[in-house]
């Protein structure tokens, strides 16, 4: 049940927020608001009241939207809104359980306490933020030092002029994105 209004809320958020912000209802923002849902709510799907699901699928819908404009416009490379709809969207699913866990979901497996909305401090949420920094730190340097690795040793790059051309057809024998 979670899961499933987490996804619905996503796409009502990012529908919403691209209609707001970028003037109409787009369809490929309202696509990566389901899978941003979907990411936020993996983390509490089972410690969350439905109403909590509703919520968190839709700021992170909302979060997609916003994460994507935000780094198209810093200019790194991110077609598809990966880094928004399971990064930016993925944080936030975290912190989510530090405020909106129910006590007694969180009792019945001994996993953790409420989280701050139901009276449970900020326990919870601590051990969430707590949990990202590490997961960040290692992903971060884990990744560093294999492309670091692959670059020193094989390479990382292509040649310029296909990488100019774009690597759909030298790669995979097609277009990716014929209209271009």
């Amino acid at each position: 049940l979670n899961t499933n209004l987490a996804a619905a809320a996503g796409v009502f958020g990012a529908v919403v927020t691209s209609w707001i912000v970028i003037k109409k209802p787009d369809l490929s923002m309202m696509l990566n608001g389901a899978i941003a849902a979907l990411v936020a709510i993996t983390a509490a799907c089972a410690f969350v009241a439905p109403w909590a699901a509703i919520l968190i699928g839709f700021v992170a819908g909302v979060i997609v939207v916003l994460g994507s404009l935000l780094v198209e416009k810093i200019g790194i490379d991110d077609p598809v809104g990966a880094l928004a709809a399971h990064g930016m969207s993925g944080m936030w699913g975290t912190l989510a359980l530090g405020f909106l866990t129910v006590p007694k979901l969180a009792e019945n497996l001994d996993t953790g306490k409420g989280g701050l909305f139901y009276g449970g401090g900020f326990h919870q949420l601590g051990i969430q933020g707590l949990g990202l920094l590490a997961v960040g730190a290692f992903t971060f340097t884990a990744s560093f030092l294999v492309l670091w690795l692959m670059k020193v040793t094989v390479g990382i790059r292509t040649e310029p002029e296909v990488e100019t051309l774009g690597l759909d057809v030298s790669e995979h024998g097609m277009w990716g994105y014929p209209e271009f």
